[in-house]
């Protein structure tokens, strides 16, 4: 992200979620190493949902600079292109994203109770948000006082098989 302060506001004032803390400890070789960029140097922010298995995770670059998202970024375009959110009140979270100067890309679609619309961060990364939870009552939910949660991170790449065998090497299971 550009600025890790207006990124985690955003996401907080908007959707809901929980500040979990951060750090400013990703410098040196270890940062380097790990991220493969001479010189790394970075500050982390944390925000976590209704589900405990998933944290938002903002990196602000010191080194190299972070830069936005241009405007006429595509979701095919290699790298994250999307999340998915549920949120628990669709209506209250546009009239949240509309006080924050964001509008939808397109009108929602699907008729009441299964709405979506899109959306980009102030980094420019593209937040799909859904009124009915794909995982409906499968998905634990640990902190149920919490209005939103994540259910996708979509990225496209340049070898898919390569891709899922990396995602599986890691231990996530692929779908049908």
């Amino acid at each position: 992200v550009v600025d890790v302060q207006r990124t985690e506001r955003w996401f907080r004032d908007a959707f809901g979620f929980i500040p979990a803390g951060g750090t400013r400890s990703f410098r040196g070789w270890g940062a380097q190493h790990v991220q493969g960029l001479p010189g790394a140097a970075s500050t982390c922010w944390w925000l976590v949902g209704r589900n405990s298995w998933f944290q938002l995770e903002f990196f602000q670059f010191e080194r190299p600079m972070a830069r936005p998202l241009p405007a006429d970024f595509r979701p095919c375009d290699i790298g994250y292109t999307r999340i998915g959110l549920w949120v628990e009140d669709f209506d209250a979270t546009l009239e949240r994203l509309a006080g924050l100067g964001t509008q939808p890309l397109a009108a929602p679609v699907g008729p009441r109770g299964d709405r979506r619309c899109c959306v980009r961060s102030p980094d420019g990364v593209h937040v799909e948000i859904m009124e009915d939870d794909p995982l409906g009552d499968t998905a634990p939910a640990d902190r149920r006082d919490c209005p939103v949660a994540a259910r996708s991170v979509t990225l496209s790449v340049p070898d898919l098989e390569r891709s899922v065998a990396f995602f599986l090497s890691l231990g996530l299971e692929a779908w049908p």
